[in-house]
């Protein structure tokens, strides 16, 4: 297993983030693969939209470590995930964005609860 060391910030998934957490450190991720397409929209100056969808999956299906309870150890399937962004500058110094993801975990999981996040952010920069 890779340690990131610095790296550990959400790349793709701020849910990704937290959900590897009790098979690895967070913002590690081992016995891990997605695969899936992704969409990006300018419709206007300032303005951007983006959306993707992944299936996920692992390598093994015995979890790389972790804790008993939390993988059924009998499939690699770990489920389904999508996610939007709205992003909008409203001025140079002004931006903005709007976050959304939601994860359906597989049958790599022993629960079945779907996951969600949502965050609106604004940024003053200068």
């Amino acid at each position: 297993m890779f340690d990131n060391l610095w790296g550990r910030y959400p790349r793709w998934s701020e849910i990704g983030l937290y959900s590897f957490a009790a098979e690895t450190r967070v913002g590690q991720q081992a016995n891990y693969h997605r695969v899936g397409p992704g969409w990006a929209i300018t419709p206007m100056k300032g303005l951007d939209f983006t959306t993707s969808y992944y299936a996920l999956f692992a390598d093994q299906s015995v979890a790389t470590r972790g804790a008993p309870g939390l993988f059924s150890n009998a499939d690699s399937f770990r489920g389904h995930f999508a996610s939007a962004v709205l992003k909008y500058k409203f001025s140079p110094h002004l931006s903005g964005h709007l976050w959304a993801e939601i994860q359906l975990p597989g049958n790599y999981y022993v629960h079945d609860e779907m996951l969600s996040f949502l965050r609106a952010e604004v940024l003053l920069t200068f």
